[in-house]
């Protein structure tokens, strides 16, 4: 039995790691897997269609599904609804993939395998961060580049929207799509699998589903690190106002003891003889200033 799958690409000013992934993306499409009928869907949100070229050249040397839309908005919830539209029509299973990533090549079997042994409507896998050779030291040595998988199957918090499969069929019944409201400040997409929770849908997740994104000179900079901390503090308190799931008194509190808490651990680590990983407790402090200063009402744009 053939399941059909479309693989949905968000872009927007990126035309070289468009064409390596898409690469990637016809590689896995054209080989053994006769068990999946693969499409692909490129959005582009750059208003001027910057990623147009690639795509053409690279759908003119392929006999597969290689579909081309331009959005424009230069909104990543506009873009991303965009795909969904592409998916409705395109598969039974809709997976989105970041722009910047690139997939294993056992990526999709994972994260269908996970579907069909837990029946869930949405199953996210994991992306791991790849610092280039010569990166700083401390970029690998203090855990800027750490996140937290679950284990295989279980249901995590929230999904990532660079490696997530999606049922066309909860797409199409339940309505649930991007908040456009949120495709500027960020926080779109963990809004987006809040209301596809309250909607009735079921996330698991793909320990051995994994995507590889390469980090860019200017993300191996400090300053780009303590910036991705501020905003990601904020942008939970962005997250609240739609979600409603905390008061904002608990968000402050938070926010008050990363804050201070952070720094402290870092003299504590001096105590004990380790190394203080100050880099990452000023940055982690700067989430929390981040989570307050969104409370009395700040709000940080997102950068890419």
């Amino acid at each position: 039995m053939t399941t059909s799958v479309a693989v949905g690409v968000c872009t927007f000013r990126r035309p070289e790691q468009l064409r390596v992934l898409l690469i990637k993306l016809i590689e896995l499409a054209s080989g053994p897997m006769k068990d999946l009928r693969i499409s692909l869907v490129v959005v582009d949100d750059d208003p001027a269609g910057g990623a147009e070229d690639v795509v053409r050249e690279l759908a003119s040397g392929w006999d597969g599904v290689l579909r081309y839309r331009h959005a424009g908005s230069a909104n990543l919830s506009i873009a991303r609804n965009t795909v969904i539209e592409e998916g409705l029509r395109a598969g039974e299973w809709l997976v989105f993939i970041d722009d910047d990533c690139l997939p294993d090549d056992e990526w999709l079997h994972h994260l269908l395998d996970v579907q069909s042994r837990t029946s869930a409507d949405m199953v996210t896998g994991h992306v791991v961060y790849r610092a280039r050779t010569g990166a700083p030291n401390w970029l690998v040595d203090e855990p800027f580049l750490d996140f937290t998988a679950y284990e295989d199957g279980m249901e995590p918090d929230f999904g990532n929207t660079a490696n997530v499969l999606l049922s066309t069929r909860f797409l199409r019944d339940s309505g649930v799509r991007f908040r456009p409201a949120l495709g500027l400040t960020g926080g779109e997409d963990m809004t987006f699998y809040a209301d596809a929770r309250a909607n009735g849908a079921s996330l698991r997740y793909s320990v051995e589903a994994i995507v590889y994104e390469p980090l860019t000179p200017s993300r191996e900079r400090l300053r780009y690190h303590l910036h991705r901390q501020f905003w990601l503090g904020n942008n939970m308190v962005v997250i609240n106002r739609h979600t409603h799931r905390e008061s904002m008194l608990r968000l402050l509190v938070r926010g008050l003891k990363r804050a201070v808490t952070s720094l402290l651990h870092a003299a504590v680590r001096v105590r004990r003889g380790q190394p203080a990983q100050l880099r990452w407790a000023i940055a982690f402090a700067l989430q929390g200033v981040g989570l307050v200063l969104g409370v009395l009402g700040v709000t940080v744009r997102h950068r890419p």
